[in-house]
């Protein structure tokens, strides 16, 4: 006897698909729509076994813990939600109130430009600078390398190779090392 629906006559789909694997699991051959049924019936149940076997306890959170930023962000987002009504000049031109929401519209844009400016040029900037600053112009040979050189009355000019002379820093005056015998030459 087979389970019907609501008292039709029509066998149910469930005790069809039943039949459908009994007749697969003897090593029958089935259609290739009732293969498909029979295979989508399988792969409903494994999933619904699957979500049953990953249902949370109480003791696993839901989400990761929240960073400081992030909830520095969150407040921030909370702060402009209930100071301002548009964060956009498209919607404050269609909408009421422009005059009055203009000026925090501007300082929200403002504050967002500047935030960007600082945290994703100028931070960035400070050690590319400092790298510039400290360890490529204090390089020695680099005053050596600008194609030229002003001379001024009273100076000495000689010709020497890099590794003779070394460059005072302070005052960027090239002094040929101890031992070293140069041809100065006068103006």
């Amino acid at each position: 006897m087979s389970v019907t629906n609501q008292g039709s006559s029509r066998p149910s789909i469930i005790s069809d698909l039943d039949r459908l694997q009994q007749i697969k699991s003897s090593g029958g051959l089935l259609s290739e729509i009732d293969e498909q049924r029979l295979r989508r019936h399988q792969l409903w149940n494994l999933r619904k076994k699957w979500i049953k076997d990953h249902h949370l306890s109480a003791r696993e959170p839901l989400h990761p813990p929240i960073t400081f930023m992030e909830k520095m962000k969150c407040r921030e987002g909370a702060f402009w939600d209930k100071h301002l009504k548009y964060k956009t000049v498209a919607d404050m031109l269609y909408g009421k109130g422009f005059i009055r929401e203009f000026p925090k519209l501007m300082f929200y844009k403002a504050q967002k430009g500047a935030r960007s400016y600082l945290l994703f040029f100028m931070i960035p900037m400070v050690p590319v600078l400092a790298w510039l600053k400290h360890v490529v112009e204090d390089d020695p040979s680099n005053v050596l390398r600008t194609p030229y050189m002003p001379t001024y009355p009273g100076d000495k000019r000689f010709v020497a190779a890099r590794k003779d002379v070394t460059v005072d820093m302070r005052t960027l005056q090239v002094i040929p090392k101890e031992g070293v015998e140069v041809t100065i030459q006068e103006n």
